[in-house]
């Protein structure tokens, strides 16, 4: 091998020498024809001349020749003349001798005599042109006779070229040599240029060849070197990986192309329990994962296979290994294929034992997700049971009960008995959380002696609220704790997802928000949460700064309600009422945003701020000449505030006496309630500054005849409930009565809210009520536009119509049996019009509540009258349209129902004329006959 330079040495300069000979001796040859076809052109082109003229001149010499004896045509006269005639013929060509042939190949002319009549036959160039084609020949001619002298040494091309008559028949071969010497000569000497030309360039090939493989032979030399080194490198570190392989902790295994056992090292052996002889040419999916009851893929899954046969390297993953005994251990393993991408090989997989691994983790893990004292769930673990237990309940549709238990009274124990017997309690207090729950359910410790619940699947209240009883009852129970018996009792803050449908966190916030509620409700108890009161809180804190800034801004402004004795026909006061002039929602009323701030400092501000507009106004009032009373209502809290007089009285200085006796403060009749004496006690210390009270709503709240006459009002105000329905509710008017006969025994003025139509106001001024405020009477208007209102006012004429005095007995009677009559109408007019949420009244006319009184009590207090027998008719009629009116209603007649309840209306109004002539009647004085 490494004599390849010697020998291509000696081999390409044979090679070399061999194919200049063979390229100058081809391209002497190609050189050749080239010339002999030249000269076979130029011949051709002589013989053609001949064919013309020439040849006709010629023809009749050659054919008597051709007749003539062979051995008689040298001496014949036209052997003479063809020889001038041809001679004169080639004058200036390079033809250096022609001869004629006949058909028979015999010679009829040539310029030596000596061959005239000799056959030349064998020739087959002769017999080529006798044959119809053209042939030529170079030959040397050592010695040349031809038309001129002898030559010697000369290159000739010989032709023969056919000539044929008008019949298309051969007549005669001419042929024809041409010299051809010169260019023969010149031919040579190129022939001689071109082959040391090309032995130039080979040797010039030959040369490169050489340097090339003198090259080539060093490379060679160089990486033979290289390989020997490396092959023995190869084979150290061949053994090195074997020691490292038997000598490595983790498993290593190679396999083949079908995923069969190639190696396995010491380790691998020891770690699945085998031989190594038993696993070479094992299936790895049968050999790992053969006896696992619940395999965790099958063989197509399986990464050693798939890392062969799809060539895709896996990641590095957990999981179990089978022994051969059948046992499994848990490993970390990795398989990477051998080869490229897709046309794997083999592969190679290391695994090792993370069984140590797997149980510190597992350590660790219940030390991160459960409290070390009690083995509950942490606040980690119950952050992510929360979170699956809100996944569980969205999608059954139930409930979950989250709940934050505090024990009650562990602190005394463990101060008491010692850190390891609250430890102890502790314990105890977890086993029974844990026996008083179901499996599914959580219990878990916060810290100290806070314990988190989780109760899900609960379809009704009922559910976890015997849960909770249960568990309460438990934690209750004595316990034994270092010699001593002991008690604690639990208090437990429930909310329930997804009505409080917030995130995990929030969600242990609002329960233990309702823990302390419970603790301070007695503890040993639980309370629920309620994230709509939440949620009213949250967006109330919103509303309220906006009102603070409101207040500031001078936003709030007091529009006055009149207050009118309609009995006398004069206004006698306003009522104060606060409104928001809200720069986006316009004029809001008191209901609109009052009820956001009546437990909030904010009302107290804004209070202080109505008072202050309020004796500004009274001011203003009197300087134009109108002297009138405003009321200022005054909330709960800020009548309960320490310094509510110390306020006051900084609100009151800046005015005169007079101002400040038109002032009247208002307050409800709850408020009072709160603290009677503290009330009764501010109540006093105004009227000396010459402040009056009222109570407003009164009968709202829990009236007390005691409370009445400690507070000694100026006047009662009857909540505006009552008056609304009075005329259609007895029970109403019974209370509105009563409250109007309270305040003449008091001695107080009685002022009846929410009027809204003249029946009402006839209805009061019956009852003994003569002051009265309402939209019946006006709204509530600016101070500018109550003020004209006041110039303009004009009592109603119809109020005269009202007695002058309070009712009787007997006169009551006949008031509230107006207000049934009236309740009967307007229902059986609601049903019939659509309102059909309740079941019609009566349509019997002895069944209505008119009709019981009528023939009841009613007869037998009035029925010496005359007036009160004509009712029964009246009444009868009334009743005999309210079953026509149900009868259409049902039918679904509406044109006929709307005809019928003005019917109605004229029957009803007819009928309560008649009522108040009989109270006319019963109200003069005189002895009533005995009933019949």
């Amino acid at each position: 091998m490494f004599r390849l330079l010697r020998h291509f040495s000696m081999v390409s300069a044979v090679m070399v020498l061999l194919s200049a000979v063979l390229l100058a001796q081809a391209y002497h040859w190609d050189q050749t024809r080239e010339h002999v076809a030249l000269a076979e052109d130029g011949n051709r082109h002589i013989a053609d001349s001949f064919t013309g003229t020439f040849w006709k001149n010629l023809l009749p010499m050659v054919s008597a020749l051709g007749h003539a004896p062979p051995g008689e045509r040298r001496n014949r006269g036209e052997v003479r003349a063809l020889d001038i005639a041809l001679r004169s013929m080639i004058g200036g060509q390079p033809i250096l001798k022609i001869k004629i042939f006949d058909a028979n190949g015999s010679i009829l002319y040539s310029p030596q005599p000596g061959e005239i009549g000799q056959s030349d036959s064998a020739n087959l160039l002769l017999r080529a042109a006798l044959a119809g084609r053209i042939s030529s020949v170079l030959a040397h001619k050592p010695h040349f006779e031809g038309f001129g002298d002898p030559v010697n040494d000369r290159w000739v091309v010989e032709t023969y070229l056919p000539l044929r008559g008008q019949s298309g028949e051969i007549e005669a071969i001419f042929e024809l040599y041409s010299d051809v010497t010169a260019t023969r000569e010149r031919l040579s000497e190129s022939t001689l240029k071109a082959t040391l030309l090309i032995l130039a360039c080979f040797l010039c090939l030959y040369l490169a060849l050489v340097l090339v493989i003198r090259r080539a032979d060093h490379v060679l030399r160089s990486q033979t070197r290289e390989l020997e080194g490396s092959r023995e490198s190869l084979r150290e570190q061949k053994e090195t990986l074997r020691h490292l392989l038997d000598a490595a902790g983790e498993g290593i295994v190679g396999f083949d192309g079908q995923a069969r056992v190639t190696f396995i090292n010491p380790a691998a052996i020891e770690l699945i329990g085998c031989d190594a002889d038993a696993t070479i040419g094992r299936d790895a999916h049968a050999l790992f994962h053969h006896s696992l009851s619940a395999a965790p893929h099958g063989v197509a899954e399986c990464d050693i296979v798939k890392a062969v046969t799809e060539g895709k390297p896996g990641e590095r993953r957990s999981g179990q290994f089978c022994r051969q005994d059948g046992g499994v251990f848990p490993v970390e393993y990795v398989v990477t294929p051998k080869g490229e991408s897709g046309r794997a090989s083999g592969a190679v997989m290391l695994f090792r034992d993370v069984s140590k691994v797997v149980e510190q983790e597992r350590h660790l893990q219940r030390l991160a997700h459960f409290d070390s004292l009690t083995q509950l769930p942490n606040r980690l673990m119950l952050a992510d049971r929360m979170r699956l237990a809100m996944a569980a309940t969205r999608r059954s549709n139930g409930s979950l009960a989250i709940c934050m238990l505090d024990l009650d009274g562990f602190k005394p124990i463990n101060d008491t008995h010692g850190h390891k017997a609250g430890d102890q309690l502790l314990r105890e207090v977890a086993r029974r959380l844990l026996e008083n729950i179901r499996a599914e359910d959580t219990a878990a410790r916060l810290g100290g002696d806070e314990f988190a619940l989780l109760l899900g699947g609960i379809e009704t209240t009922h559910e976890y609220e015997v849960a909770l009883q249960r568990i309460l009852k438990a934690i209750s129970s004595p316990y034994q704790v270092s010699g001593a018996t002991v008690r604690v009792s639990a208090s437990i803050g429930v909310t329930l997802f997804p009505n409080d449908g917030v995130d995990a966190d929030v969600l242990l916030r609002h329960a233990d928000q309702a823990m302390y509620k419970a603790k301070q409700s007695g503890k040993n108890c639980y309370a629920l949460f309620d994230p709509s009161a939440d949620q009213r809180r949250k967006a109330n804190s919103t509303a309220i700064r906006k009102m603070a800034s409101a207040i500031e801004s001078g936003q709030f402004l007091l529009h006055y309600q009149p207050l009118v004795d309609c009995r006398r026909g004069r206004v006698r006061a306003a009522e104060a009422l606060v409104r928001w002039n809200h720069p986006l929602m316009g004029l809001l009323a008191p209901g609109e945003f009052l009820p956001l701030i009546e437990h909030d400092d904010l009302i107290v501000q804004l209070g202080e701020r109505t008072i202050a507009d309020a004796l500004a106004q009274i001011e203003a009032w009197r300087v134009t000449g109108l002297e009138m009373d405003v009321a200022v209502n005054i909330s709960a809290r800020q009548l309960h505030q320490r310094d509510f007089l110390d306020h006051l009285d900084r609100l009151l200085a800046p005015y005169p006496p007079e101002t400040v006796r038109h002032l009247k403060l208002e307050i409800v009749e709850t408020a009072a309630l709160d603290d009677i004496n503290a009330v009764a006690d501010i109540v006093t210390a105004c009227q000396r500054l010459g402040i009056r009270f009222s109570l407003d709503d009164f009968g709202t709240g829990y009236s007390s005849l005691i409370h009445l006459k400690r507070l000694a009002p100026a006047a009662l105000k009857i909540d505006q409930t009552f008056i609304a329905d009075m005329l259609d509710d007895s029970m109403d008017l019974a209370i509105v009565e009563g409250v109007v006969g309270m305040a003449q025994a008091f001695r107080c003025d009685i002022v009846a809210e929410g009027v809204e139509s003249i029946d009402q106001i006839l209805m009061l001024l019956e009852l003994g009520c003569d002051n009265m405020q309402g939209f019946g009477l006006s709204r509530p208007l600016p101070p500018d536009s109550f003020q004209d209102w006041v110039r303009q006012f004009t009592p109603d004429p119809r109020w005269k119509l009202a007695s002058t005095g309070r009712p009787n007995r007997a006169e009551f009677q006949l008031l509230l049996a107006e207000a049934n009559h009236r309740h009967w109408v307007d229902r059986l007019i609601a049903y019939a019009e659509g309102d059909q949420g309740e079941p019609p009244p009566s349509t019997d006319h002895r069944a209505c509540r008119f009709g019981e009184w009528y023939y009841g009590g009613g007869f037998k207090n009035f029925g010496g009258y005359k007036t009160f027998g004509d009712i029964e008719a009246q009444h009868t009629v009334l009743h005999e349209l309210g079953i026509k009116l149900l009868a259409q209603a049902r039918s679904g007649d509406t044109a006929a129902v709307h005809a019928t309840v003005g019917d109605l209306i004229l029957a009803r109004d007819g009928l309560i004329d008649a009522l108040r002539r009989v109270r006319g009647t019963v109200s003069q004085p005189r002895h009533l006959p005995t009933p019949p």
